[in-house]
């Protein structure tokens, strides 16, 4: 991630049949011109996140796992704090949700104020 560019803080999760709604914490997320970048952690393991945000609110994003698979996620933004939609490996999908809280460092910080 880009030192120069702020962290947010963010509350993640992805859903899969058998294994119901699984946490990715810690999780952050850097925003810039476009893109996204991110790292964090879930039951699987380590991963990194890269992708595009668009200006109509498309997201499409790739999950890296450390030596392990990739997983594709397309959605949306909503333009309050949340992005959603579904993830994809192989021929298993669901759904997943991220909420952004915060710029990382500030606690009493609001993510509206990086608009």
């Amino acid at each position: 991630m880009n030192a120069h560019i702020p962290e947010i803080d963010c509350d993640g999760w992805w859903e899969q049949g058998w294994l119901g709604r699984q946490a990715m914490s810690p999780l952050r997320l850097q925003f810039f011109d476009g893109s996204v970048r991110g790292s964090g952690a879930d039951m699987i393991g380590t991963f990194t996140l890269q992708g595009e945000l668009t200006t109509d609110g498309e997201v499409t994003l790739r999950k890296r796992y450390l030596r392990k698979h990739e997983v594709a996620y397309w959605g949306r933004y909503d333009g309050e704090g949340c992005l959603h939609g579904e993830w994809s490996v192989g021929g298993m999908r669901g759904p997943w949700m991220i909420t952004l809280r915060r710029v990382a460092g500030h606690e009493s910080m609001d993510i509206r104020a990086l608009d």
